[in-house]
């Protein structure tokens, strides 16, 4: 090994290393800022909403980077489409960050209303979009390409899933709450998280899609899931 490839290695290891960091940034965040839904944890929505720069600062960080690696280097086949799906990886990861704020910030003001609880349909949803953003890191982590199909192909089930929601919170013609205004302000605020919930999963999509770049050199958009196992 030359001295050239020697220093890209260590380049590439220590910016994988830093990727892997912003990974478990954002897993956490959105992890965090669930449990505050879920729990009426004040200060653990506000925690995810504070700490929201640390992941800014990374992908700062990581896309500079990865410029110097490109620019200096001029890496070629798995060193430049690990580089590539960095730099894509890191804008997914920040915007995920941005959903779990949002999911946190919805927290708190959904616990203005100590009478209102969250619906099993958006429990469902958190547990579906925490699966796929824990399997879509899986997949690039350990390479696995099976898994990484598996994410990218779900988004229809979230969808239904949000759809489903939708229709539940419609009131019914005959009902008359007497407290309509509140109910229909929690409505909201349950839907928007959907919302957050439905794009983190779709970010989610977006990473496995990278990992299957990275590892197969090939990329899975627009392809059906059989043309994607018959490569």
């Amino acid at each position: 090994m030359t001295a050239h490839d020697t220093h890209l290695h260590t380049q590439l290891t220590h910016l994988r290393t830093r990727l892997l960091v912003m990974c478990a940034e954002a897993r956490e965040a959105v992890e965090r800022a669930c449990i505050a839904l879920e729990e009426g944890n004040t200060p653990l929505a506000v925690q995810v909403i504070d700490h929201d720069h640390t992941i800014n600062a990374l992908e700062n960080e990581i896309d500079s980077l990865a410029l110097s690696i490109l620019a200096r280097a001029q890496p070629v086949a798995r060193d430049l489409r690990f580089l590539v799906s960095t730099l894509r990886m890191a804008v997914d990861l920040e915007r995920i960050g941005d959903e779990a704020v949002s999911i946190a910030e919805r927290a708190l003001l959904i616990q203005q209303d100590k009478d209102q609880c969250t619906s099993p349909q958006l429990r469902e949803l958190m547990q579906v979009a925490r699966r796929a953003l824990q399997s879509a890191l899986t997949a690039f982590q350990q390479e696995d390409m099976p898994l990484a199909l598996q994410v990218s192909r779900g988004s229809a089930d979230v969808t239904q899933l949000e759809v489903r929601l939708l229709h539940d919170s419609l009131p019914s013609p005959e009902s008359a709450e007497p407290n309509s205004y509140g109910r229909q302000l929690h409505t909201m605020h349950q839907l928007l998280v959907a919302r957050a919930l439905t794009r983190i999963y779709g970010r989610a999509a977006n990473i496995a899609e990278h990992a299957y770049f990275m590892v197969e050199g090939t990329s899975l958009k627009h392809k059906t899931h059989a043309e994607a196992q018959g490569q």
